[in-house]
């Protein structure tokens, strides 16, 4: 199961529990333990976003628009013949 479907799937478990004539003490104890699931696949899935925009370049630090820093590359110091 993916991180995705997990986090639909424990969401989706914390709207229902209260509806499913669960005693209270044992509601409590759900709804904690698919909190804790939802935050921890959260966490995690934001790690990966991150990792993944790092990875590509984008939001670099010190950089938020690295087309205009005035640097040029060897691409542009190339003559066109």
């Amino acid at each position: 199961m993916s991180k995705e479907m997990g986090v639909i799937i424990f969401g989706l478990l914390v709207v229902l529990i209260p509806h499913l004539g669960i005693p209270g003490s044992w509601q409590t104890v759900l709804l904690s333990i698919a909190g804790v699931v939802v935050a921890t696949l959260g966490f995690l899935l934001r790690g990966e976003v991150l990792s993944h925009t790092r990875e590509s370049g984008f939001a670099k630090p010190g950089h938020s628009f690295v087309e205009s820093a005035g640097h040029t590359t060897r691409h542009d110091q190339q003559e066109i013949v």
